[in-house]
């Protein structure tokens, strides 16, 4: 994906955690429904970790379930700033 061009938006896969405490999905969720933008970041799996800042709002909040696995979430982000790269 080339960030910046033409239609700006990001669609990450995660795990969904239901005991998470930090109420990311629910805030995400509260996001969704009203359209709000907020500011998000994305870290990868690296170590120390790279991460994408970015301004937007979700457009995409789907559920992936299967038998005996992990609960994912496919999580859409229109773009709507500059995002910027952090480096280790």
């Amino acid at each position: 994906m080339v960030i910046g061009c033409c239609d700006s938006r990001v669609s990450p896969e995660v795990i969904f955690d239901a005991a998470d405490t930090t109420n990311m999905h629910e805030l995400m969720w509260t996001d969704f429904i009203a359209g709000t933008v907020s500011t998000y970041q994305i870290r990868l799996s690296d170590s120390p970790a790279t991460t994408f800042t970015m301004t937007g709002y979700p457009n995409q909040y789907s559920l992936n379930l299967g038998v005996d696995e992990a609960v994912r979430a496919t999580l859409g982000i229109k773009i709507t700033g500059a995002p910027t790269l952090n480096t280790p």
